[in-house]
């Protein structure tokens, strides 16, 4: 694991609110299109931002764990911790996918969409608070 840095994550960030700007002028947007693709954006978003502290280790990034603590415990044991947290957010997002995609097939309101969303975002978070390092 390589010294501290958060410009990972800031650049993470920035792309992130840059794609849901952009979002909000592709042509031909409406409503419907643009909530589920901006659910879509967030639970990728996630899911991604979990998969890069897993390939990096950079674990710190987490809510609770410090640079020390993660240096402390080992590549093997950064490596499981960050995965627990991936496989979360990875599943949560394709469960998302699969979702606003029928809910559009469908024509069914957006608002399923942002329920679903939100709910699986909270869940998610949720589901990582036991996980230990």
């Amino acid at each position: 694991m390589g010294k501290k840095s958060y410009t990972g994550f800031v650049v993470s960030l920035v792309i992130y609110v840059a794609l849901l700007i952009g979002i909000a002028f592709l042509p031909g947007m409406y409503a419907n299109l643009g909530m589920r693709l901006t659910m879509l954006t967030t639970a990728w978003y996630l899911a991604g931002l979990s998969f890069h502290v897993w390939k990096t280790e950079q674990i710190y990034w987490y809510n609770g764990t410090t640079f020390e603590d993660a240096v402390a415990v080992g590549a093997e044991r950064r490596k499981t911790f960050a995965w627990r947290h991936f496989r979360i957010f990875g599943i949560f997002a394709l469960l998302m996918t699969v979702l606003s995609s029928a809910m559009q097939l469908l024509g069914w309101s957006a608002w399923i969409d942002f329920t679903a969303g939100t709910i699986g975002v909270c869940a998610a978070s949720f589901m990582t608070i036991p996980i230990k390092l």
